[in-house]
């Protein structure tokens, strides 16, 4: 699990300090390691709430059929409704914890950052 936890991190990391979208790298599907895709979609809603200087930012947007939420985790300046939006859905592969003989996968949802915004913002 640690080493799961490791990659996505590696991942993240990766796509926030590609220059260019086409410089994304993919992970290959390999056991044990979250299987992600690539997205896009019209935002519907905006989630937006602060505590302290903290940000939460997370996007409501349809997505096969299904209204998702999707959880900005760099918190900038939230988009607006009508805007569209690049995420990225996650599949994990979870142990059976409850003992009850079936694995289960746990589906989640992250915006891909904005790249060329986040290095005009550094600057």
């Amino acid at each position: 699990m640690k080493h799961s936890l490791f990659l996505i991190l590696l991942f993240v990391s990766s796509v926030i300090c590609a220059q260019d979208k086409e410089d994304i790298p993919q992970i290959p599907n390999i056991p044990n390691v979250p299987k992600m895709e690539q997205h896009k979609g019209v935002i519907q809603k905006v989630f937006f709430a602060m505590q302290g200087d903290a940000r939460y930012v997370a996007y409501q947007v349809k997505w096969k059929e299904q209204e998702i939420i999707i959880v900005d985790m760099m918190g900038g300046v939230p988009k607006e409704k009508g805007e569209k939006i690049e995420f990225m859905s996650m599949v994990m592969k979870m142990p059976d914890f409850a003992g009850g003989g079936a694995p289960r996968s746990i589906l989640q949802f992250t915006v891909i950052p904005d790249v060329d915004k986040l290095l005009k913002d550094k600057k």
